[in-house]
């Protein structure tokens, strides 16, 4: 038997046999606690016992070196996994409460996991006394029902957040439960993190005045802010799936959804105007634009995209590009010059008209080489600098007369306005009369009215003498006619006397209207000052 102790001290990898004349029970157990696999006596060995122990032995012995390989296999498992793993023994009162429990085994990972060395043989409640009622009771479930459970939960007397596999080994009368963990508190803060960030993106979105969305890596819309409760037709048909085709116009829709598509299957932005159904009623344009998010891989993650009211512009745009073809169409009519310069002078654009004033091709002005200072005789330079900074600095200026040098070195007058162009600083448009014509008719109206003041001289010269020519046989006529009348009075017969009063009267009406006529003359030559037309 010592022979035997030795051998299994040095790891004998032989079955041992203990073949010996001694009997009985004792020497059985004896040979067993030294080592022995069986053991035989002499005065009942036989051929056939001892190929059946020696059997017996070299199973065994294999079946004791399978077992010590696979618990080294699963000690070494147990050592290298980076998880925290125990046993612990499960405590309970009298009445099947889980009070506490014992660890009984630990692996080296627990210690990283847990914060807590040296704990094998201790108890929790030893550890950290305020450990969270529910681990126990958890723990104590799977302990005396053999369900396993799988959780995640937080422990926070250990600072720490752990995913959890707890399932009971053992008999069930020892209470014993392995628990298989991993602290995840870096991965639940991120969560938390990335909640919060959520949070305030919701935040940002709700407050900005465009409808936000965001999309999965197939398309499907997930989220709208709420704005979306401005539109008619935006609505949740499941958990996280929004139906956003009844909200466009018809004419819009299939547009969009091709442009949708194919920025989902390719991967590029997305950008398109339509129009969008409001709560209210009618349809407003929107541009709407998504960009894609990747991962590190290059993998479609996310979709981030906002939808823009752009109606009022549009609006503005169709005014603007109306008013734009109605100058065009001024622009083009050639029934007044018009011209567009910056501040230098240099002109830009003209019109026919314009060209034709100036006496300029149009190959001139479109190389760049006509300026407006060229067509400035000098004695209008001060009134055109005075226009040009009026402009710069208010946008307008009152119209005014000047002169023009054409390109034959000829002068030609002209009535010229201009105005800064909307939506720039330094352009100016300008509309230029030709006043040739008026000023022509102007010059014959002066001459005219010259002619008709030396005409109205002449006649009133005339009228006064006239009058005195006239007056003076007419007072000589009533005075003799008075004469005769008075000196015989009495002495003529009716008929001569009603002669020589009807010639008194008719040289007063004859007086009278000579008076008047030179009157007349008078006011009608009156000099009246000229107006400007």
């Amino acid at each position: 038997i010592e022979l035997i102790r030795e051998a299994t001290a040095q790891g004998y990898a032989s079955p041992l046999i203990l073949y010996t004349s001694r009997e009985g029970y004792a020497v059985d157990v004896e040979a067993t606690q030294a080592g022995a696999a069986h053991y035989l006596a002499k005065g009942e060995v036989t051929p056939l016992l001892l190929e059946r122990t020696l059997r017996y032995a070299i199973a065994q012995k294999r079946a004791e070196h399978a077992q010590r390989k696979n618990e080294a296999h699963y000690r070494s498992l147990f050592e290298s996994i980076d998880e925290g793993f125990c046993i612990i023994k499960v405590l309970f009162d009298g009445n099947e409460k889980p009070l506490d429990y014992i660890f009984l085994d630990v692996n080296p990972a627990f210690g990283r996991q847990t914060g807590i060395s040296n704990a094998v043989g201790r108890r929790m409640r030893e550890i950290a006394p305020l450990h969270e009622t529910h681990w126990f009771e958890i723990y104590g479930k799977v302990a005396l029902t053999g369900e396993a459970v799988r959780l995640e939960n937080r422990a926070e007397q250990l600072g720490r957040f752990y995913e959890v596999y707890a399932f009971r080994v053992g008999q069930p009368a020892e209470r014993n439960v392995a628990v298989l963990f991993n602290d995840i508190s870096e991965r639940k803060q991120a969560e938390e993190s990335l909640r919060a960030s959520e949070d305030r993106f919701r935040q940002l979105a709700d407050a900005m005045p465009q409808l936000v969305w965001t999309a999965g890596p197939d398309g499907t819309v997930d989220y709208y802010n709420q704005r979306y409760q401005l539109y008619g037709g935006i609505t949740p048909e499941v958990e996280n799936r929004w139906e956003w085709g009844p909200v466009l116009h018809p004419a819009d829709l299939q547009p969009t959804v091709a442009a949708w598509q194919k920025a989902v299957r390719t991967g590029t932005i997305y950008q398109i105007e339509h129009r969008v159904r409001m709560a209210g009623g009618g349809y407003r344009w929107h541009i709407s634009r998504g960009i894609p998010t990747f991962d590190d891989r290059g993998n479609l993650v996310k979709w981030y995209g906002t939808a823009t009211d752009i109606d009022d512009y549009k609006r503005a745009q169709e005014t603007l590009r109306q008013r734009e073809q109605r100058l065009r169409q001024l622009f083009e009519a050639d029934l007044i010059g018009i011209v567009t310069r910056d501040a230098s002078g240099r002109v830009l654009e003209a019109n026919d008209a314009y060209l034709r004033i100036t006496g300029y091709p149009c190959d001139t002005v479109e190389a760049g080489e006509l300026n407006i200072h060229d067509l400035t005789p000098p004695e209008y330079y001060s009134q055109d600098m005075a226009c040009t900074q009026a402009l710069l600095t208010s946008g307008s200026y009152k119209p005014y007369e000047k002169e023009y040098i054409r390109k034959d070195g000829t002068r030609i007058p002209v009535l010229i306005g201009y105005s800064r162009l909307e939506g720039s600083q330094t352009e100016f448009i300008g509309f230029v009369l030709d006043l040739s014509e008026l000023k022509k008719a102007q010059n014959e109206l002066a001459s005219y009215a010259e002619r008709l003041q030396a005409s109205n001289a002449e006649l009133e010269q005339f009228a006064f003498v006239a009058s005195h020519d006239l007056q003076e046989p007419l007072r000589k006529i009533k005075m003799f006619g008075s004469t005769v009348q008075q000196k015989l009075k009495g002495k003529l017969d009716p008929d001569t006397e009603d002669y020589f009063q009807r010639m008194i009267l008719a040289s007063d009406r004859m007086q009278a209207m000579i008076e008047d006529l030179l009157e007349l003359s008078r006011v009608s030559t009156q000099g009246r000052p000229f107006r400007e037309v």
